[in-house]
């Protein structure tokens, strides 16, 4: 069972990263050979955080779950780790901790992705949102973008992603799975 989780989180990651190349074109983007290459490697480190994740916690019990964790295991991209802190390429930091979502406690983590410009928010919510089961965008009042235990019509389109990204200069994300 768990090499089945490890396969499909794989997957995902493949998925995500192809999804991220269909979508920068249709980005905005001040700079579009600095704004691809930032999606892309923040895309692949949140994908790669997950399944870090989920390898440290094959039972699904993320409690104590934290960046600390990760960075002393080794399970971080060495370019992202500031001391025991991971960071992303705009600056901000990726904070991880146990969550709780569609029942039960601590049965989920979340990915909290801060600092990232509205030119790079629809990119990297779409590249990812399919590994997680809930996904915000936010900074103060979150906007839920996805959440797989509201059913379908809680899935925003590309569009409707865009919209809710065109409304601040830089964005904290959000992204749970379990």
């Amino acid at each position: 069972m768990y090499g089945s989780c490890l396969d499909r989180a794989t997957r995902v990651l493949l998925v995500g990263i192809v999804a991220v190349g269909m979508l920068i074109p249709r980005a905005p983007r001040a700079d579009p050979l600095r704004g691809a290459s930032s999606v892309m490697g923040e895309a692949t480190d949140v994908m790669l955080l997950a399944v870090a994740i989920k390898q440290l916690h094959p039972d699904h019990h993320y409690a104590g779950t934290d960046a600390a964790t990760l960075v002393k295991a080794g399970k971080v991209p060495d370019a992202t780790v500031r001391g025991s802190t991971i960071v992303n390429s705009w600056g901000g930091q990726i904070t991880i901790d146990a969550a709780s979502h569609g029942g039960g406690s601590d049965n989920a983590f979340r990915l909290t992705v801060t600092e990232v410009p509205t030119e790079a928010c629809t990119g990297l919510v779409m590249a990812v949102r399919d590994a997680f089961q809930l996904v915000t965008v936010g900074g103060g009042m979150d906007i839920v973008v996805k959440d797989d235990s509201l059913g379908p019509a809680a899935v925003l389109d590309g569009d409707a992603v865009a919209e809710v990204c065109a409304r601040a200069a830089k964005h904290t994300l959000s992204f749970t799975a379990n």
